[in-house]
C-alpha cells in the first residue's frame, strides 16, 4: 500500500525543526503524489540540496521553516539554495509573527503556507508556484 517513487510526480525538500511537521508534512506530499526528503537546519537542507543538483533529480520545490533555533533557519537557507538555483520555488511555513511573515516575497519566498496547515492549503500553495 505505500507509494513508490515511480509515482511521484516531482521532488521536494522539507526542512522543519519539528520531526512530527517533517513526517506529517512528508505524509501529506505523498498523498499528493510527491517524494520528498526531509532536513532538520539548513545545513542538511542545503547539503541534500547540492547533492540532488549532483544527481541530477533536481527538487521541483522547498518548504522551509522560518526559524530553526539549532542551524541555519528558512531565509538563511533560502539565499544559500538560490544561489544554486536561482529558479527555485520555495515555500515559506511558518506560524511566526504576522510581521515577518508580511514580507515573505521580498525575502524571496514565492508563497506563505501558516502553520497549521491542511492538505489542501499544501495543495493549493504548490499549484500556486509551479502554474
Amino acid at each position: 500500500m505505500g507509494e513508490t517513487k515511480s509515482k511521484c510526480q516531482g521532488h521536494s525538500l522539507v526542512m522543519d525543526d519539528d520531526p512530527l511537521i517533517r513526517k506529517t508534512t512528508q505524509s501529506l506530499l505523498t498523498r499528493l503524489g510527491f517524494c520528498s526528503t526531509l532536513s532538520k537546519n539548513g545545513e542538511e537542507a542545503i547539503n541534500h540540496f547540492v547533492q540532488a543538483q549532483k544527481d541530477k533529480n533536481p527538487f521541483n520545490f522547498v518548504i522551509l521553516d522560518y526559524i530553526i533555533p539549532e542551524g541555519l533557519g528558512g531565509k538563511e537557507t533560502l539565499d544559500k539554495i538560490r544561489e544554486i538555483d536561482p529558479n527555485i520555488k520555495v515555500i515559506l511555513s511558518s506560524g511566526y509573527k504576522k510581521e515577518i511573515l508580511e514580507n515573505f516575497q521580498e525575502m524571496g519566498f514565492n508563497f506563505l503556507l501558516k502553520k497549521p496547515y491542511t492538505i489542501f492549503d499544501l495543495r493549493r500553495a504548490i499549484q500556486i508556484i509551479t502554474s
